[in-house]
């Protein structure tokens, strides 16, 4: 408030005789003046008490605007204050109308509160689909200046609900809530910043496209942050070990694997969790067959990394709940350090989506829904080399990056690493440096990976697995689906008895799609007529005694002779990539 102002109060005798800073003569000057404001020369139509309001409030707040030392309290009872002169010179107007006279003002309604909050904190809704049309349903955040979320818009609700109470503390609960609910309407809408190259961390934004950290801004959208700061100068550190010895991260990094760039893609993966904007398309996989591997180990660095604001926990197995995946708003990384050994995930619709970025609801009990997209990164641990998922198909594995580690430390464990070294801030600002300064945009998958993925489709896949194990037993070069589908029907009658088999279309179409790109087979496009390309006999038909294909004029006991059927005009199926190049690249004999 200027030197020039006279603040109404209840204190302040010629309250009434007040407007604005305003001080007038008389009470027919002030009847004058306000009809006069009000451009009323001829009777006609007074203003509401909600057009009164809505003129205090915003004259005040525009006098205030610079103003960051007025409290809530100030605020709150100087709008009371100038409302109530309004009100006192509008009811000096009314006197011989129509016009009832209007009640003096105690508190503030909820529109002026949500007004006031959102001219004087940086108080936005946020887009959580980044315009894909959830707008409407998106989480309110407030922009902190200080403090442990320093930079970035914090989403709690409780934080928000103070303000009101602060404003308001007349307001009941429920009042809060509706509040709460009306601040929705009419914060204004921004979307998350999701620039790869905008890193939040402890102590600014860095950007990793001009490869220096830039100060905090309200204008870049973050929900979370990295809980630890960037050293352009830091060095690896080396530490003096009780027995003598030093300990160091990189040459900690070399001792988790013995195989071929796996090392190096475990660094990749620290700087994946820190860039979780960049498309990775890929969950990591931490797989070996026992514990005292270092998974869990390597998952500590990540979480004392990224701090335990900036990630949530959600094993593969909660994917299947909406409720369980509220924490996905606010957090960009998620890390599971324990998934129960031989747990089956059924439902993976939605961690497919999160994978790739494609839009999901989520869910928290008496909450109303939030649609939005997740752009994230996670890494999740399984004490076993073949983790048991429902879906079977490629888009699965796709999404997959398995990183074997199978050393055992049992006995010789350190347990120091897990609970001294890798939470030093030393060792973190080096880890920070060195994964911020890495500009791959996908990973190196090696050898070794590729190998742990093919082992896993083929354990999960029984389709894939029973061709891996019979391909290069077919002698036929045309395969019909029904003679795959009866052989594989035969197979799986003995590897799993009390199993399910599936349907014939769910078999063609996982052969489909394990083969879609293979160099030795290809699907017929239309039905293909056998001639010479299934003349010879098919063994496979006796080993699973496929009786529909055996030879229906021959009762002996030669497995030869009882593996030549008696053909059918044409097929459809699989077509051996000889035969098809032989055509000129189409199917023949049609």
């Amino acid at each position: 408030m200027t030197n020039n102002e006279i603040r109404p109060s209840a204190e302040n005798t010629e309250a009434e005789e007040t407007l604005g800073g305003v001080a007038f003569d008389s009470i027919d000057d002030q009847a004058q003046t306000t009809s006069a404001s009000m451009g009323q020369s001829q009777p006609g139509p007074r203003a509401s008490v909600e057009t009164l309001l809505q003129r205090v409030v915003a004259a005040y707040l525009d006098s205030i605007r610079s103003r960051v030392d007025v409290s809530l309290q100030e605020v709150r009872d100087s709008v009371l204050s100038r409302a109530n002169a309004e009100i006192g010179l509008e009811n000096l107007a009314r006197k011989g109308t129509a016009a009832p006279p209007i009640p003096k003002r105690q508190t503030l309604d909820e529109y002026t509160v949500v007004k006031i909050l959102l001219a004087r904190y940086p108080i936005i809704k946020i887009d959580l689909t980044n315009g894909h049309g959830g707008e409407n349903n998106g989480v309110l955040a407030i922009y902190e200046t200080d403090g442990a979320l320093e930079g970035v818009y914090n989403s709690s609700e409780a934080r928000l609900k103070a303000l009101i109470s602060e404003l308001k503390p007349s307001a009941s609960n429920a009042g809060v809530e509706s509040t709460l609910k009306r601040m929705h309407t009419h914060a204004p809408v921004r979307r998350r910043t999701l620039e790869p190259h905008l890193i939040p961390v402890e102590n600014g934004v860095f950007d990793h496209a001009r490869q220096e950290l830039r100060p905090f801004s309200e204008d870049w959208v973050f929900l979370s942050k990295i809980q630890s700061e960037y050293d352009a100068s830091a060095q690896s550190p080396r530490i003096t070990q009780p027995d003598g010895t030093e300990w160091e991260i990189e040459a900690w990094f070399q001792s988790l694997s013995d195989d071929e760039g796996v090392p190096e893609l475990l660094w990749q993966i620290v700087s994946a969790a820190i860039r979780p904007f960049v498309r990775w398309d890929m969950s990591a996989f931490l797989i070996g067959p026992k514990g005292n591997g270092g998974k869990g180990t390597f998952l500590k660095l990540l979480a004392s990394l990224l701090g335990p604001t900036a990630f949530t926990s959600i094993p593969l197995t909660s994917f299947g709940d909406t409720f369980g995946l509220a924490d996905l708003i606010t957090k960009n990384v998620n890390l599971v350090d324990e998934n129960e050994v031989g747990a089956f995930a059924t439902r993976l619709a939605l961690w497919k989506a999160c994978v790739t970025g494609d839009p999901i609801k989520i869910e928290e009990k008496y909450v109303k829904a939030v649609r939005m997209r997740w752009f994230g990164f996670e890494v999740q641990c399984y004490n076993e080399m073949t983790p048991r998922v429902k879906d079977k198909s490629a888009a699965m594995a796709r999404r997959m990056l398995l990183v074997p580690m199978v050393k055992n430390f049992k006995g010789i464990e350190n347990k120091d690493i897990k609970d001294k070294y890798l939470t030093d801030p030393a060792v973190l600002r080096y880890v920070l440096k060195r994964a911020l300064q890495m500009t791959h945009e996908s990973f190196d998958v090696p050898l070794v990976s590729q190998q742990a993925l093919d082992r896993w489709f083929a354990a999960n896949n029984k389709v894939v697995g029973w061709w891996q194990e019979h391909k290069d037993d077919f002698v036929w070069d045309l395969l019909p689906w029904a003679f795959l589908y009866d052989a594989y029907k035969a197979w799986y009658a003995n590897v799993e008895p009390s199993g399910t088999v599936e349907g014939l279309s769910q078999f063609t179409e996982s052969l489909k799609d394990h083969l879609h790109s293979s160099s030795e087979w290809g699907v017929t496009n239309t039905s293909v007529r056998p001639g010479t390309r299934m003349s010879t006999p098919e063994l496979l038909i006796d080993q699973y005694n496929l009786t529909a294909w055996m030879n229906p004029a021959y009762t002996g006991a030669d497995p030869a002779k009882r593996s030549i059927p008696a053909l059918k005009a044409n097929y459809k199926g699989l077509l051996r990539q000889t035969q098809v190049l032989a055509a000129g690249g189409k199917d023949d004999d049609k």
